[in-house]
């Protein structure tokens, strides 16, 4: 009697029978991963981490120096920061930073992330599409420091983040 298997048809084939099977579609689906796969050998998992989190540090000390208006708050924020809502910009930006650093911590290994490794790794995406979003926020203020500064940042972290995401 033929043992039958649990497994949906999909998971019969290996990556490369789907990849080329006449009616999977996922072709091009295809080539993408395995270009997102061979970005493993441009940059570490452990140096993208590390970049992330160094960032960020530098990015808490930025925030803080900008409560304590050493850093005018004019190049931040589209320029539409106002003292009314500064604090709360900043206290905000603060928190999501700090977030954002524990996350990176855990996925990176500094932190176990314990049973919440799964968590870990979806937050790991929405950090890069974050950083994606601010790299088009960066790019469609109207502030100079932002389009010249801060986007380049950001394109460069959101790379980070995403060599750090496809890490298994």
């Amino acid at each position: 009697m033929k043992k039958h298997s649990c497994k949906p048809r999909w998971q019969h084939f290996t990556w490369n029978e789907w990849n080329e099977h006449p009616n999977s579609g996922t072709r091009f689906c295809g080539i993408i991963l395995r270009e997102l796969l061979s970005m493993k050998n441009l940059i570490s998992a452990k140096l993208a981490g590390n970049i992330l989190l160094a960032s960020f540090g530098l990015l808490l000390i930025f925030h803080f120096l900008v409560l304590l208006g050493i850093i005018p708050a004019e190049i931040l924020w589209g320029g539409q920061a106002t003292s009314a809502n500064l604090v709360m910009l900043e206290l905000s930006a603060l928190v999501l930073t700090i977030f954002f650093g524990l996350v990176i911590a855990a996925k990176t290994g500094y932190i176990k992330p314990g049973k919440f490794s799964g968590v870990v790794n979806v937050l790991t995406w929405v950090i890069f599409v974050f950083l994606l979003l601010n790299t088009l926020g960066n790019l469609a203020s109207g502030v100079s420091a932002e389009n010249f500064i801060f986007a380049p940042v950001t394109v460069a972290l959101a790379f980070c983040a995403l060599r750090l995401a496809i890490e298994k």
